[in-house]
């Protein structure tokens, strides 16, 4: 992860991923928990980061639980419909 490297990563609070118009997926359980598993290392650097998941699809929305749900994940992470939904849960308009 490039952004887990900026000098700029310890004063990250939220992220947004925005999977709204995607077509297709095929992120599988491995993946998944391989993220989880990068994170908890970029956790040591900043452990205060919230993740917003925006989606409908049935896959990407799997593929978050699963992160979610990984013993490994370290950031308090919510799936949402919406991108409204997504910033009034962090916070930003």
């Amino acid at each position: 992860y490039e952004s887990e490297a900026d000098p700029r990563f310890e004063n990250l609070r939220y992220v947004i991923n925005d999977f709204v118009e995607i077509e297709g997926c095929d992120f599988e359980t491995p993946v998944a928990e391989r993220i989880a598993v990068q994170d908890r290392g970029a956790a040591f650097s900043n452990p205060n980061i919230r993740i917003a998941v925006v989606t409908t699809h049935p896959k990407v929305i799997a593929a978050a639980e699963v992160y979610i749900a990984s013993p490994l994940n370290i950031y308090q992470t919510r799936i949402f419909a919406t991108m409204p939904e997504a910033r009034a849960w962090l916070g930003i308009s």
